[in-house]
């Protein structure tokens, strides 16, 4: 099976749009948060689909397709904790505080897996590609479900 990763930077940047802690102050209305959560989204899916994401399926890469494939996961996750960082400085309203907190974490724990995801790439570790990808794609779904039920419309897109 080949597996197109280009979506994997986007899943994860769409996961962000359940996430956030934000900063001291007044909440934002959930009109406002949604037009500046998607705003953050949109600029980071605009960054992500800049990434070459080889296309290939991880268990008969060559060395050098998987040296391109952490490569390229690299550029994803910093992407994706730059929208974070932007994400968190957002204070989202009373009714989803704390799904915004929830998928935060989850998002934090799916870019660890992306980490290890290009590490095991680098080092040719091909089975833990897979088993990484697979948990940054459970964290990712279960954020962007989130954020799509509260009314997101950019962010929890994965396409």
């Amino acid at each position: 099976m080949t597996m197109r990763l280009v979506g994997l930077g986007v899943a994860l940047a769409a996961a962000a749009a359940g996430c956030g802690g934000g900063a001291g102050g007044d909440r934002l209305t959930k009109a406002d948060f949604i037009a500046k959560a998607d705003a953050i989204c949109s600029t980071a899916h605009d960054r992500e689909q800049a990434i070459n994401f080889p296309s290939v399926d991880p268990q008969s890469a060559t060395d050098d397709q998987l040296n391109q494939l952490g490569t390229a996961l690299d550029k994803a996750v910093e992407v994706d904790r730059t929208e974070i960082d932007d994400l968190r400085k957002l204070n989202p309203p009373e009714d989803f505080a704390d799904g915004f907190d929830e998928s935060m974490n989850e998002l934090s724990e799916g870019l660890d897996h992306a980490e290890k995801a290009a590490d095991a790439a680098r080092d040719g570790k091909k089975e833990q590609i897979a088993k990484e990808l697979a948990a940054v794609e459970a964290k990712a779904n279960e954020a962007n479900q989130r954020a799509t039920a509260y009314g997101l419309k950019v962010c929890g897109r994965t396409s």
